[in-house]
């Protein structure tokens, strides 16, 4: 997780505001195009961006920087497990306070 650590700790760029849902699905699109391809290590947004295989983990932190890089608040990175057995997965979620 080292190599994602500058894009969890990038503060997001506040005053800029038309942050739509159509925009954030459209990048989720964007992404779902993005071969999944398993991998142990995670990829920075680049390295998921540039087109090669990449699993949620990866594609999740890269939808997690556009959406900081255009002044979404709130988000957060969540990572988990589906069941048990399962591997781990992650997800871009907003909080409301």
């Amino acid at each position: 997780m080292s190599r994602i650590r500058p894009v969890l700790f990038t503060k997001s760029e506040s005053g800029q505001h038309g942050l739509s849902l159509a925009i954030v699905d459209h990048w989720i699109e964007d992404l779902r195009g993005i071969p999944y391809g398993f991998t142990q290590e995670w990829k920075t947004p680049s390295e998921v961006e540039s087109g090669s295989a990449a699993d949620c983990k990866g594609k999740a932190v890269a939808l997690y920087q556009r959406m900081q890089a255009h002044g979404a608040e709130n988000v957060r990175l969540v990572i988990g497990k589906c069941t048990v057995t399962s591997r781990k997965m992650a997800c871009v979620a907003r909080v409301d306070h």
